[in-house]
């Protein structure tokens, strides 16, 4: 990886902004990469990808176009897969339970 150049690297007595921009720019971009690594920026990512499910699940079941009966269909089996490992420990429990 290139060395990360500073405003102290760029050449004296020129427009610079150009530059300057592009390292505002990538200033920004690491700080966000910052965020998206730690633990609030996990949960953060987390709690929207819910809310945009939450969103299209509303869609899928309030508008009758095909389109939003294979939306609809897409996120059941999505369900479906996310829970799979709960289900099955579920089964497990009750299972465990009636030969109790």
């Amino acid at each position: 990886m290139p060395k990360k150049l500073t405003r102290k690297d760029l050449p004296q007595g020129e427009d610079n902004s150009q530059l300057e921009s592009e390292m505002d720019q990538r200033d920004q971009f690491h700080k966000l990469r910052v965020l998206k690594e730690s633990e609030g920026g996990k949960e953060l990512i987390s709690l929207t990808i819910v809310t945009i499910i939450n969103t299209m699940r509303h869609l899928a079941v309030s508008d009758k176009d095909p389109l939003s009966a294979t939306l609809k269909a897409n996120l059941d089996l999505l369900d479906l897969l996310n829970g799979a490992k709960e289900n099955e420990d579920h089964a497990n429990e009750l299972i465990t339970e009636a030969l109790s």
